[in-house]
Parts: C-alpha cells; sequence; structure tokens
C-alpha cells in the first residue's frame, strides 16, 4: 500500500511539475491541438486529392486529344494544354502544407513527456498555418496570373494560335485562382482561436469555399464557421 501511493504521488508530482513547466492545462491543449489537426489534415487531404483529380483529368484529356489528332497545331495546342496541368499536379505535389509530411519521418515524443508533445504540436500548427497562409496570399495569386499569361503568350506569340492562346490563359487564370480560393485555412483559424485561449473545439468564424469529390460527383460548398 505504501508503495502505490509513493508511486501515485510521485505520477502527481511529475503531472503538477509539468502543468507548471509548460505554461498550464497541458493536457486540455494537447487535446485541442490533437483534435483540431486531424480534422485540419482530414480538409486538406480532401481538397487535395480533389485538385489532383482536376489536373489529372485535364492531362488524360489533353493527350487523349493529341493521340486522336494527326493535325499539327492541335497537337501543339495538346501539348502546352497538357505541360500546363502537368506543372499544376507537380505544384500541388511539392507545396508545403497541402500533403502533411509523413509521422514517421517526425515522430511524436515520448507519451511521457507531455511538454514535448505540446511543443511538438504548436510547432507543427504553426507550420502548417504559415504554409496556408502561403498558398492563399498576394504572391500565388500574382504567380497563377504571371504563369498563365506566359502560357498563352507561348501559344500567341510562339506558335501564332491567338485563340487557342487566349483560352488556355483565361481558363487556367480560372483553374488557379479556384484552387488558391478553396484551399482550407483551418490551421490558420486553428492558430488565432489556440493564441486566444478558444480550447472548446472551434476554430475562428471564417467564410470559405469547401471543394468534395465522391462517386457522383464533385461540388463546390460555400461554408461559414462560427
Amino acid at each position: 500500500m505504501m508503495a502505490r501511493a509513493m508511486v501515485l504521488l510521485c505520477l502527481l508530482s511529475g503531472s503538477a511539475w509539468a502543468e507548471e513547466r509548460c505554461g498550464g492545462d497541458v493536457g486540455a491543449r494537447i487535446a485541442y491541438l490533437q483534435q483540431r489537426r486531424a480534422h485540419d489534415e482530414r480538409r486538406t487531404r480532401i481538397w487535395a486529392a480533389t485538385w489532383a483529380g482536376v489536373f489529372t483529368a485535364i492531362v488524360g484529356y489533353e493527350a487523349a486529344w493529341f493521340a486522336t489528332h494527326s493535325d499539327h497545331d492541335a497537337r501543339v495546342d495538346a501539348v502546352v494544354g497538357m505541360g500546363a496541368a502537368g506543372i499544376g499536379l507537380v505544384v500541388l505535389a511539392v507545396q508545403p502544407g497541402v500533403v502533411f509530411v509523413d509521422e514517421r519521418l517526425h515522430p511524436m515524443p515520448p507519451p511521457g513527456d507531455r511538454c514535448a508533445t505540446l511543443a511538438e504540436l504548436e510547432r507543427r500548427l504553426s507550420r502548417d498555418a504559415a504554409a496556408q497562409e502561403f498558398g492563399t496570399s498576394p504572391l500565388i495569386h500574382a504567380g497563377n496570373f504571371v504563369f498563365n499569361i506566359g502560357i498563352g503568350l507561348l501559344l500567341g506569340l510562339g506558335f501564332g494560335h491567338w485563340q487557342q492562346a487566349v483560352i488556355n490563359m483565361l481558363v487556367g487564370i480560372a483553374v488557379g485562382e479556384a484552387e488558391a480560393i478553396t484551399q482550407p485555412t483551418d490551421s490558420v483559424d486553428t492558430l488565432a482561436a489556440y493564441r486566444a485561449g478558444r480550447l472548446d473545439g472551434r476554430a475562428a468564424r471564417r467564410w470559405r469555399l469547401a471543394p468534395s469529390l465522391s462517386r457522383d460527383g464533385a461540388a463546390l460548398a460555400f461554408a461559414l464557421d462560427f
């Protein structure tokens, strides 16, 4: 009995020391960050998978067009369109924060070290929020316009295909803007709520466009969080 009491006392003392060392409410903060990370990661993966499907479909369409048309001009347009969509697919794959880093490469600290666990969760949240802010920043929008205008100029100045150049440019800009606008920013909202001390499981109030993909097709929904 005495031994059990000593063990319990040590555990309680260690827990209290961890609370003091980490700033208090360690358990509540860990639970909040774990719950929000699971939610934020799920939405980000849905978004990434949806747009990967869109770019893959465009590449497949252009490849089929190239294979079924013998006209040189049509094939040039198909190759340029396929290349532009392929670049979009590559950028999506390597964009920071879009596909979360494999947890096996950056494992969580041992379960007993709650302060280290909390610090790692905070680091991941800050990293993901910064990546999402960059993904919706003015620089990304400007880059989308510059890239697609460049594709248009390539077709127009390089091959004289001005009609197709305008079509590719406008469609490319629209697709790129839709991709950026619909990117989830849940981690940004979670970070703001966490810093404000709101650990009730909700993020900050924010509107968003949410893409979804199912067997029946794709959809784009408007949502407002409270």
